[in-house]
């Protein structure tokens, strides 16, 4: 094997004792488990025939969707739907908001300004309408100015 599937193999181990560990306690109805990444797959995973981005073009790094589309899932016993998929995008910065929505939590003033709730389209996957339409991005220099960077719209 490579590094890459040793620590896949690892992540999967780890992250199951711990929800065999909660449940256990009989505590997930309480708990609220969120797991993905910040990118896409790496190439050198395709030498094993290990595809990590499945059918998407490009890997981590790469403005293809296959080098920043991942899957997001989320668990939480007695209140999400079991079994369900969403197919609608939504961004890494949208969960505080989300995760603040569902505990009942007020989002400070000043904060997360760039944070939408998506928990009624984990509820129901026809309520699209709460999520937004463009995901921005934005980088700056060490100045403050903006950078050119290459930028890819979906």
């Amino acid at each position: 094997m490579n590094s890459h599937l040793d620590m896949l193999h690892e992540v999967d181990l780890v992250v199951g004792s711990l929800v065999s560990a909660m449940e256990e306690r009989l505590i997930m109805n309480d708990t609220i488990i969120i797991f993905t990444s910040d990118n896409g797959g790496l190439a050198s995973s395709r030498r094993f025939s290990h595809y990590t981005n499945g059918i998407l073009r490009g890997n981590k790094g790469q403005i293809w969707e296959g080098g920043h589309r991942v899957p997001m899932i989320w668990r939480y016993d007695g209140v999400f739907p079991e079994n369900e998929t969403r197919e609608n995008l939504i961004g890494l910065n949208d969960v505080f908001a989300t995760l603040c929505e569902i505990a009942g939590v007020d989002i400070p003033y000043g904060s997360a300004y760039d944070s939408i709730s998506f928990a009624p389209y984990i509820a129901s996957n026809d309520k699209t309408e709460v999520l937004r339409k463009h995901l921005g991005t934005w980088a700056y220099d060490t100045n403050g100015w903006p950078k050119q960077f290459l930028q890819a719209i979906r």
